[in-house]
């Protein structure tokens, strides 16, 4: 750590190292919490998985209002009606999931399927947990009625993401943070 702290403190701006020490102060703090009060923090964490997952697939424009969201999360009778309810429910699974296993989850492809197969699972899904086989550009339809494209996916997805993984797990093991992104 030492050697780190030499190597790099002086390259850190100052506003990052407030919030690094506030985070150090943090950790502490939710130590205390889990040793005399653990059942706020599990409270905490079931309302920031289920804002989280409706709030995130919001921005992906699917909206559900609050309370169909709670009867879904609760499961208290209430099954997913349409697409829309499964991506929710999807997500709120795979947070879950991290949350639960996070110290022995590994980034690797089969990691990146199976978040994938959570966020998409479900009748109305067919292609959860794969690659897709077509690349075609996501489009939008703008007010004027002109379409564009919003996103253009990447040729090769999964050599792509290959290629990202073994940068990730490259600085894990303490090489560069860099990750070269070729435009294909």
């Amino acid at each position: 750590m030492k050697s780190f702290m030499e190597k790099h403190w002086a390259s850190i701006p100052p506003d990052l190292n407030i919030l690094l020490e506030a985070c150090a102060r943090s950790q502490g703090k939710e130590e205390l919490w889990k040793a005399q009060r653990p059942e706020v923090l599990e409270s905490l964490k079931k309302s920031a998985i289920i804002e989280s997952s409706v709030s995130s697939n919001r921005m992906e424009g699917i909206d559900i209002d609050d309370q169909r969201a709670k009867e879904l999360f609760e499961g208290k009778g209430s099954s997913p009606i349409d697409r829309g309810d499964e991506e929710v429910l999807g997500y709120k699974e795979a947070l879950n999931w991290i949350h639960t296993e996070h110290e022995s989850i590994t980034i690797n492809i089969e990691t990146i399927k199976k978040l994938h197969e959570y966020c998409f699972q479900g009748e109305m899904s067919s292609d959860a947990g794969q690659f897709k086989e077509s690349n075609k550009p996501i489009r939008e339809q703008l007010d004027s009625g002109e379409w564009i494209d919003r996103f253009n996916p990447v040729e090769d997805v999964e050599s792509f993401l290959k290629h990202i993984i073994a940068k990730y797990n490259d600085w894990r093991a303490g090489g560069s943070c860099i990750v070269e992104i070729a435009h294909q």
